[in-house]
């Protein structure tokens, strides 16, 4: 499944699909001047996600950022902690995901960048 969602004015995919086991992957889609990005809505896209039940049993968050970079959301019970930046630090990523995971590229509003 894959969701679009707009949580406290920001917009993002879900990309449960790309998501390995023990990881939610979500999307910054913009367009980032009409909508707030990931990272500055993150405490309460957390908390909705972890309402929704999507980060139970200590899932970890991972986002493509308004950059195209892949970084980690911190959380513990639905609050939010923090950024862990760089994909190779959020936990055992295998590289290939990595490349196969959508790039929010400049112009394209629906997420379905190339790798």
């Amino acid at each position: 499944m894959s969701d679009v969602l707009v949580i406290a004015k920001a917009r993002f995919k879900l990309l449960e699909e790309f998501s390995p086991p023990g990881f939610l992957v979500i999307l910054d889609l913009g367009p980032w001047t009409s909508y707030r990005t990931v990272t500055s809505s993150a405490q309460e896209i957390v908390r909705t996600l972890w309402d929704y039940g999507l980060l139970a049993g200590g899932k970890r968050l991972l986002y493509i950022d308004s950059l195209g970079n892949t970084d980690e959301i911190l959380h513990a019970s639905g609050d939010f902690r923090g950024f862990r930046a760089g994909w190779n630090e959020a936990g055992p990523l295998d590289e290939r995901l990595y490349w196969q995971l959508p790039r929010a590229m400049p112009g394209d509003r629906d997420g379905a960048g190339g790798a």
